[in-house]
This record gives structure tokens, sequence and C-alpha cells, in this order.
């Protein structure tokens, strides 16, 4: 029995709670998540097209999570994500 299963077991004492407690202290993501900050026009969005978060003053977010989930090599739109950001924050785009 691998280790991770072995561990998940022992962390299973009972309530719903303490099972999503334990699997929030324990995992990570071994990838790079995006398209975690919905980035469209509509009121469910996290940010606007210049990546301003909605309700927050002063805050944008320039990463991968608010591009569309897409499949395959991220890095080269994560670099496009990057110039983009910088151009929004000076005034280019």
């Amino acid at each position: 029995m691998p280790i991770a299963t072995r561990s998940i077991r022992r962390a299973v004492v009972g309530s719903d709670d303490e099972i999503l407690t334990w699997f929030r202290n324990n995992s990570q993501t071994a990838y790079h998540p995006i398209g975690t900050c919905l980035r469209v026009p509509g009121p469910n969005a996290v940010v606007d097209d210049r990546l301003k978060v909605h309700g927050i003053e002063g805050l944008r977010i320039a990463d991968a999570s608010t591009f569309r989930p897409c499949l395959g090599q991220h890095q080269c739109a994560q670099h496009h994500g990057g110039r983009e950001a910088a151009d929004l924050l000076r005034g280019v785009g």
C-alpha cells in the first residue's frame, strides 16, 4: 500500500470537516494551475479585462490563474500573459 494511502487512512477520523482540513494541510500541486480566477465579462468574474480584482481596490492578478483553462504547454502563454500585464500596468495596453 502506498505511503499516501496509509497517511490518508490514518487521517480519516470521522467528520467531513476533519477530512477536508487534513487535505488542505497535506496536499499541494506539482503543476502550474491555470484558470482559477475567472476573467470573463459578467458578475461571476474574479478579475476584469484589466486584471483588476472585483471588490478589492488596487489589487490586480497577473499570472496564469486568469487564463482560460487549456491543455498542453503553458509556459509560452504565461510569458505572453506577463507581457500583457506589464503593458496594462504601463498604460500601453
